[in-house]
């Protein structure tokens, strides 16, 4: 019985250190994912800019769905065509974005 208590009090002295490094590994890798996909979009509008007559997009407040993104021209760009969408997570991961004319982009992530 008395071994039965020092395996139950070890396993609870381990799940305390293990449980919050985990938390913490997973918190990290969410962080790296918001980052590269963070990047790939901004490479993605400089890209869809760089082949705009125009250069500016259409402004787009706090949007998931990329292919709401597009340039000015007629017809315009849209920066779906620009991405690989089914690598995209940003519902996933909860992130938004918000795009100016000028093509500044900015996350928002809970």
């Amino acid at each position: 019985m008395l071994e039965a208590i020092a395996v139950f009090v070890i396993m609870a002295v381990l799940s305390s250190i293990a449980v919050p490094k985990i938390e913490e590994m997973i918190n990290r890798e969410q962080d790296d994912l918001r980052a590269d996909e963070f990047i790939t979009v901004k490479i993605a509008v400089t890209e869809m800019l760089a082949e705009s007559t125009v250069k500016t997009l259409q402004p787009v407040n706090a949007v998931r769905d990329l292919t709401q993104v597009r340039t000015t021209d007629s017809p315009p760009l849209i920066l779906a065509d620009y991405l690989d969408t089914d690598d995209m997570r940003s519902a996933e991961l909860g992130c938004t974005y918000t795009f100016t004319a000028g093509g500044d982009v900015t996350q928002e992530c809970p």
